[in-house]
């Protein structure tokens, strides 16, 4: 079963998930921020089990994208509970991660209605499908890559590169 891997902050998420029955009192901060979309759109990563190796793999495209290593959270999402009325469109992903720019994918047409059903599936899965990685772990991800060839190191940040040195 294939899923879709999302950056989020669990704490917006999962401090308030235990208590809501009702996805309308999902806090509007978890929506705002983790939810923001560009196009109508909104950007996951598709892997084809929750193993450790294929959520190291979404972190790796996710964290090579900017110029600075911190940890962070993510969320997974069977792409099976994706309702059929959201649109699930292959788009090349921004990532400097080659191998995995075909794994991206974008959940498209997003409306009011449809970005709702997405929080609701990530309050959902909140305090189930989620990983925290640490700075160091994503650190040791991004050097892990880069000894393997998966990442190369003239196609990254400096900024990026020197922090991964260090």
């Amino acid at each position: 079963m294939s899923f879709l891997v999302r950056k989020f902050s669990k704490a917006k998420w999962a401090s308030h998930s235990e208590n809501i029955d009702n996805p309308f009192d999902i806090i509007s901060d978890a929506i705002s921020i983790d939810l923001r979309t560009r196009g109508n759109t909104l950007s996951v990563w598709r892997i084809p089990d929750a193993s450790d190796q294929h959520l190291d793999d979404a972190v790796l495209a996710l964290a090579c994208m900017g110029d600075k290593i911190e940890g962070f959270d993510i969320l997974w999402i069977p792409e099976i509970d994706i309702p059929s009325n959201i649109t699930l469109h292959a788009t090349t992903g921004n990532t400097h991660a080659t191998h995995l720019k075909d794994t991206h994918r974008d959940l498209a047409e997003l409306n009011y209605y449809k970005l709702g059903l997405v929080a609701e599936l990530m309050h959902k899965f909140s305090t189930t499908n989620t990983k925290k990685y640490t700075t160091a772990q994503v650190k040791a991800i991004l050097n892990e890559a880069l000894k393997n060839g998966k990442l190369e190191s003239s196609k990254i940040d400096e900024k990026l590169l020197n922090k991964c040195k260090n």
